[in-house]
């Protein structure tokens, strides 16, 4: 699992590439204007076409109600240095979706999906990938009352049964218990 760290900016997603161009596949630095804040991306080859793509949480543009959840920006790689087909899903996170990672989640699936951590609605989400970089919420999780959960990561399944091989476990930090959960 990758991930691509950004500074929030309030407005403005610059995705910075110059260190990683050979890495990840990317051209020149990408500028993109939003009219919400970017909290965290994620990058992954997340439609199975030309490479990695980017995945960005955005904070929501309220303070209660649906307004308040978080969207969710997919920008997909053209294959040529760029990134192309911008898809957001508005309001589809919880509150203040902090951190993002894209991994594969299920047995047998080797494409990406998406776990985010929402620091305001103190919950984790999965997000399953079909294939082709359309997703759907299949799990929120509650990481526990003021918990406000602040990282996560995938990382191999902690255990001995072979059946679970190539599954990822998620680990996050919640930084309003100061504990590590692992789900």
């Amino acid at each position: 699992a990758s991930k691509l760290l950004m500074a929030p900016r309030a407005g403005a997603i610059t995705i910075s590439t110059s260190d990683l161009a050979a890495l990840l596949g990317f051209g020149g630095a990408s500028n993109s204007t939003f009219n919400l804040e970017p909290l965290a991306a994620a990058v992954g080859d997340l439609d199975g076409v030309n490479g990695n793509d980017v995945a960005v949480t955005l904070k929501g543009s309220g303070t209660a109600g649906a307004s308040a959840n978080g969207s969710l920006l997919l920008l997909f790689n053209n294959g040529a240095g760029g990134l192309q087909n911008v898809v957001q899903l508005p309001n589809q996170l919880g509150v203040e979706p902090v951190d993002i990672v894209a991994a594969p989640l299920r047995a047998g699936r080797t494409v990406p999906d998406l776990a985010v951590v929402n620091r305001g609605s103190n919950t984790l989400q999965v997000l399953y990938n079909d294939g082709v970089g359309n997703f759907s919420t299949a799990h929120v999780v509650s990481t526990g009352p003021g918990s406000a959960p602040s990282s996560i990561d995938a990382v191999p399944v902690f255990a001995e049964d072979p059946t679970l091989a190539g599954i990822q476990d998620l680990a996050v930090t919640n930084s309003g218990l100061g504990t590590l959960s692992v789900f």
